[in-house]
């Protein structure tokens, strides 16, 4: 509140100072008042006199440039205060405007999906991928493992609900935490930004989903044999089934988020 007045007074005094430096009138005050007491020199005797009349109408001729001043400064807040609350006015009506614009988009949005917004060809091309992923490995028995650090968690359930739909796969994760054995497999070797995909070196299907999905997230490979934790489930299914582990890092996002330098 200080702080507002304080500016308040120095944008008053700078625009009445500039009513000065502009204003004919206030030129002819100033003038009259330094002329207005030496008009009566000639008039007067002996020096004593002179001076106290000097004195006397100096002092007239001040306090009237100090009251034409204050009624400048004065006005000058008035105004400044006016179109201050004009512009603010207006840009209330604007932010109005803008709010309930944003407010009807958001309502709508909790909805739809925007065909124009990144996150519908994100999640198109994701689902064409597992969809490949499906034909390719000629629906033999798969099982898709999500694992994910705390702030990657909304992306890596968005990627196994959206995947479960197209893969045919047996799901898992990303889990709660709470099991120390799969908090514990899910941090080691995790790499910041990427998600690191576990998948048998010779599964030709996998690497085709490594292709594919490494174009909507950052993927790094990896051939190392699956902890026990990560394979601690069981499954309905005789014979070779196909294991992805899809290890999400910290802070993954979509590349589309990354081209935009926004996370």
């Amino acid at each position: 509140m200080w702080r507002s007045l304080f500016h308040l007074l120095i944008r008053s005094a700078n625009t009445s100072f500039g009513y000065f430096s502009t204003n004919m009138l206030a030129v002819v005050v100033a003038v009259a008042a330094f002329l207005f007491p030496h008009a009566r020199l000639w008039t007067m005797e002996g020096r004593k006199e002179m001076l106290k009349h000097v004195l006397r109408d100096i002092g007239l001729g001040g306090a009237l440039v100090l009251v034409v001043y204050l009624c400048a400064f004065v006005w000058a807040t008035i105004h400044i205060i006016y179109k201050d609350h004009q512009t603010l006015a207006v840009e209330n009506e604007r932010l109005t405007d803008s709010t309930k614009t944003l407010s009807a988009e958001l309502e709508w949005r909790k909805h739809n999906i925007s065909t124009t917004d990144p996150v519908f060809p994100n999640v198109i091309y994701l689902l064409e991928a597992f969809h490949v992923y499906r034909h390719q490995r000629k629906d033999e028995p798969c099982v898709l493992r999500v694992t994910a650090s705390p702030d990657s968690l909304p992306l890596a359930s968005a990627v196994a609900q959206f995947s479960n739909s197209v893969s045919g796969c047996f799901t898992f994760g990303p889990d709660p935490a709470g099991d120390p054995d799969v908090d514990k497999a899910a941090l080691d070797g995790a790499i910041p930004g990427m998600v690191v995909f576990h998948a048998d070196r010779d599964d030709k299907a996998a690497d085709a989903l490594f292709t594919n999905l490494g174009n909507q997230i950052q993927l790094r490979r990896s051939y190392d044999p699956l902890p026990q934790a990560i394979l601690n489930f069981s499954v309905p299914a005789t014979g070779r089934v196909r294991v992805i582990w899809l290890q999400f890092g910290a802070g993954v996002t979509w590349n589309s988020q990354l081209l935009s330098g926004k996370k």
